[in-house]
């Protein structure tokens, strides 16, 4: 019999299995444009073996891109990881243009799949791959101001049920939390939500937001390049 792989999505597959253990190090990628590789290290703590399956997309799904679309290629895409080992992949910029106004985005997918013995090989057996994404940043050289200081450039506006987000900058602005304080409280305003450079993102307000006025103090949470948070008080315009 053949063996069956299911790739499920990865945030049923954590609540579905307790064996989602290799890891990257660090929770994002920053790609310097004079650089023309970068070396991301995995770990698989586990007692067992993995199949490590990694690929690069424009977009979170990937879904109808074609090879041309991505300037990066990832290698070895396959590896596999024993048990308490670790691995070092070459995620290797290809030719290609992109934007040196401001920075591009594309995304890292790696699963995790049970490594079957020879004596598993004739069984039928159900795999579940288990698929993470982790964010490239391509970064361009001689950019004006920093990525830190990005989420004091932000302009916020109060549009009826919605926030209106503007991004003049030329970095990705990812804001984990923006939240407003009435009665005492910090009441959320907005789900996680990341903003490319030079552009606006009409959010909508969540239900138990209730009146946001202008002038309204702010308080923003953004992640920076390390993966840390932080925080930023600003005001509603």
């Amino acid at each position: 019999m053949k063996n069956i792989l299911w790739c499920l999505p990865a945030t049923l597959l954590f609540l579905a299995s307790a064996h989602a253990s290799i890891v990257m190090t660090g929770t994002r990628i920053i790609f310097p444009a004079d650089s023309k590789e970068k070396t991301l290290q995995f770990t698989n703590p586990d007692p067992v073996p993995y199949v490590l399956q990694l690929s690069v997309s424009k977009t979170p799904d990937g879904e109808g891109e074609k090879d041309e679309d991505v300037p990066f290629i990832i290698l070895p895409p396959f590896s596999r990881m024993e048990p308490y080992s670790g691995q070092s992949v070459r995620l290797n910029r290809l030719e290609g243009s992109l934007p040196e106004d401001r920075e591009s985005v594309f995304y890292l997918s790696f699963s995790q799949i049970p490594a079957l013995d020879k004596k598993d090989n004739d069984q039928n057996k159900l795999l579940l791959a288990i698929t993470s994404k982790i964010k490239i940043f391509y970064r361009p050289a001689g950019l004006n101001g920093s990525p830190e200081k990005s989420v004091t450039e932000l302009i916020i506006q109060a549009r009826d049920k919605n926030l209106l987000l503007k991004n003049p900058t030329p970095y990705y602005i990812n804001l984990q939390t923006l939240s407003a304080r009435h009665n005492g409280k910090d009441i959320p305003l907005v789900e996680s939500v990341m903003i490319a450079p030079k552009s606006e993102k009409a959010v909508r307000l969540l239900p138990a937001t209730g009146n946001v006025a202008r002038g309204e103090k702010i308080k923003v949470v953004t992640v920076n390049d390390y993966g840390a948070s932080l925080n930023t008080e600003m005001e509603m315009n």
